[in-house]
């Protein structure tokens, strides 16, 4: 039978149509982001300023945290998550850390830990693993792990003996229940330009 091109366009409209509808967007979020509201709660050192543990999870590749001079090795890194959430897959990237300039500055072997109970007590290990220098490095859990509070930890780096680099942390997942009311904040704060008030 034969068909008219506007008949072939009708169709495959519609064929689009019905594949973006069988398509459902994947509800998976970095909840390991500071967009998506984690926080970091303590890190075991850092450089100095620019390249405090907040650049990790800031979302870009270009900053991210280098230990103390001198300290390239057990280093560990506390983040709490805006919630509880499920997570599935790790991400460690290095693609923009100073590997080129700096040889072996770039993490090697690390850990991921996870707790539901505190940013204290109770971690597991979701992840111990070796990464590639200065690549992005993503690791699939063999089955998801539930979390409110991250622990990174740094082993050692690809040989350096000044310093570690990690360039971002990522935990692609998927956050469970309603996100809790925030810490209160209202206050009278102390600043190095007198006091500050703040309202909630």
């Amino acid at each position: 039978m034969a068909m008219g091109r506007g008949a072939i366009l009708c169709v495959t409209v519609v064929c689009m149509l019905i594949g973006t509808a069988m398509a459902a967007p994947s509800d998976r979020k970095n909840v390991l982001s500071f967009s998506e509201g984690a926080l970091v709660l303590s890190a075991t050192n850092r450089h100095e300023a620019k390249w405090d543990p907040l650049y990790l999870i800031d979302g870009n590749i270009q900053t991210g945290w280098r230990s103390a001079e001198g300290k390239p090795k057990k280093n560990e890194i506390i983040i709490e998550l805006a919630q509880l959430s499920r997570i599935e897959e790790i991400v460690l990237d290095s693609t923009g850390d100073e590997e080129k300039d700096s040889p072996g500055c770039s993490v090697r072997a690390f850990e991921v830990w996870g707790s539901k109970t505190s940013s204290q007590k109770r971690f597991s290990r979701i992840l111990s693993a070796k990464a590639t220098r200065a690549m992005r490095n993503v690791y699939k859990l063999p089955q998801s792990t539930t979390c409110r509070w991250v622990k990174l930890v740094v082993k050692d780096n690809w040989g350096s003996k000044s310093y570690t680099q990690v360039m971002e942390l990522a935990a692609y997942g998927k956050p469970l229940g309603r996100v809790p009311k925030p810490y209160p904040i209202e206050g009278i704060y102390g600043t190095n330009l007198g006091a500050l008030r703040l309202k909630q």
